[in-house]
């Protein structure tokens, strides 16, 4: 069953300010990070993979465009890729 939410999800996160609050969201959620140590750490990151996945985010079909593009602004040199330190 379709939840009824996604579209609320999708018409909110669609705009211009609803896609700045949701980078907050995702940052503050630790959701780019490697360095999440608890379980209550984990538990936030996986509350902003809910709301990727009502937004329609975590498709795979849609995963592969967001892998495409990551590796479209490294070759366009929009993104700098982490260098390795030793």
């Amino acid at each position: 069953m379709k939840d009824p939410t996604e579209s609320d999800y999708r018409q909110c996160f669609t705009t211009d300010l609803g896609q700045r609050v949701l980078v907050e969201i995702l940052l503050m959620a630790g959701y780019f990070s490697t360095d999440l140590k608890t379980t209550e750490d984990l538990a936030v990151l996986n509350f902003a993979k809910v709301i990727l996945s009502k937004c329609g985010l975590l498709r795979g079909s849609v995963m592969d465009v967001h892998v495409k593009s990551l590796f479209a602004g490294i070759s366009m040199g929009r993104i700098e890729p982490k260098k390795e330190t030793q």
